[in-house]
């Protein structure tokens, strides 16, 4: 995922968002949350439809929906 970094201590200021997603597969559907850490903010639905992109991806979903994503 291209918001995801290794953060050590002192190297840069990293935003981390926690993020509520559905999504959907063959059987069905469902509902999950992760978190992202990013060098940048997220900056429009741009980022929110490569965030959900690279969601389904990694977990082999059909299509994923962003719910609603909180900074802290």
């Amino acid at each position: 995922m291209r918001f995801l970094f290794k953060v050590e201590k002192g190297d840069f200021k990293m935003y981390k968002y926690f993020i509520s997603y559905s999504y959907h597969v063959k059987s069905g559907f469902g509902y999950g949350n992760t978190q992202i850490k990013s060098k940048e903010m997220l900056n429009g639905i741009e980022d929110i439809v490569k965030i959900q992109k690279e969601i389904a991806k990694e977990n082999g979903f059909d299509c994923v929906i962003i719910l609603n994503y909180i900074l802290f």
